[in-house]
């Protein structure tokens, strides 16, 4: 009788270890629930609820940013915004420059308006993220990558910038720029809309005599800096209040044709306050 009794328990615990760990499991493959906040502070739990996260762009899942680019947002869930919120634990320093989208140009899985992304700080913290690799030729600490719907919001206390993005020492690069903002060059033909950048600081490499970085905020393609964009018709892209410096060019936008005049008529909605 009491080996029958240990046999049950036995069974009933390998089936929780399976379950839990299926459940686990099954988190990991949804994406973002609108409505719902997301702390970046330097731990990974991706228990269900997936809701902390090391850092922007850690390896696998352990990246909150990396989590939206393989995941998406989870389109079976509420609408509403979806918060990505660095708190205490989160350090700033990004192993690669922050990519928000793929890399074959399809930006993020179900993006769309009625589930925004914001990535924003938490009251009274300020960070200052940057990569401890160099960022390559034509590349960007920040970037938006054939996605849509994304906001950087640098002001946990109102009226302030708490979050700075900075170059760094090890970014040089004479094509780097802090944050650029991208068509898809891809058979995904993803064109760029309501984008936020926001209270923030942006800061570029630069020595006694030279600014290095080409631009603060850049808008364009990647074939060489600066370059035309490879779709037009991109819209509601914002930039207010910000802090821009050590830069070549503050905000540098070029458009869907060679020629830079034509800009106004193939990218609308543009606006620097």
């Amino acid at each position: 009788m009491k080996s029958n009794f240990t046999n049950f328990y036995l069974k009933l615990s390998l089936y929780l270890i399976v379950f839990v760990g299926f459940s686990a499991k099954a988190a990991l493959a949804q994406g973002f629930a609108g409505g719902r906040t997301y702390i970046v502070n330097g731990q990974i739990d991706q228990v269900l609820p997936v809701d902390t996260f090391v850092n922007l762009m850690g390896t696998g899942n352990t990246g909150a940013i990396n989590f939206l680019n393989n995941n998406g947002v989870d389109v079976t869930q509420p609408i509403g915004t979806i918060t990505i919120l660095l708190d205490a634990g989160y350090s700033g320093i990004e192993p690669t420059g922050v990519q928000v989208g793929r890399a074959n140009g399809s930006g993020y899985p179900n993006m769309s308006s009625s589930r925004p992304v914001v990535l924003k700080p938490n009251v009274g913290l300020n960070f200052v993220i940057t990569s401890s690799t160099a960022i390559a030729a034509n590349g960007s600490l920040f970037r938006v990558f054939g996605s849509t719907d994304f906001t950087v919001d640098g002001s946990g206390t109102t009226g302030q910038r708490n979050i700075t993005f900075s170059m760094g020492a090890l970014s040089s690069g004479t094509t780097c720029k802090v944050v650029d903002i991208i068509p898809a060059v891809s058979t995904f033909s993803n064109r760029v809309r309501n984008i936020t950048i926001r209270n923030c600081n942006i800061i570029g490499n630069s020595t006694t005599s030279a600014n290095n970085t080409y631009a603060g905020i850049y808008f364009g393609g990647t074939s060489s800096t600066p370059s035309a964009a490879t779709l037009g018709t991109n819209y509601n892209i914002n930039y207010v209040n910000n802090n821009i410096m050590a830069v070549q060019n503050g905000i540098y936008h070029r458009g869907f044709a060679t020629n830079t005049t034509a800009f106004p008529s193939q990218d609308t909605g543009v606006n620097v306050l």
